[in-house]
């Protein structure tokens, strides 16, 4: 049970921080959880050229912590 909180928690954190990151401009970033594969996606587009792509199944915790540090530190570069 605790394991399943701390993936639901990671999602959460993923998504919050694509939000932030499709905020920026010329970024647009698709999100996208398969809920019945538990899998989510996500592609990152910098001025419509692609530039992020990632894959993760929800039972990978260490995959899921590694998509949301790219994510924050694209949020980090975006806002320099």
């Amino acid at each position: 049970m605790r394991r399943k909180f701390e993936t639901t928690l990671l999602l959460g954190k993923i998504c919050m921080s694509a939000i932030h990151l499709n905020k920026q401009e010329d970024v647009t970033v698709y999100l996208c959880y398969h809920g019945n594969t538990n899998c989510i996606n996500v592609t990152v587009e910098e001025k419509r050229s692609e530039v992020y792509k990632r894959r993760e199944f929800s039972h990978n915790e260490q995959g899921l912590r590694q998509m949301l540090e790219d994510i924050k530190k694209m949020v980090a570069v975006a806002k320099e």
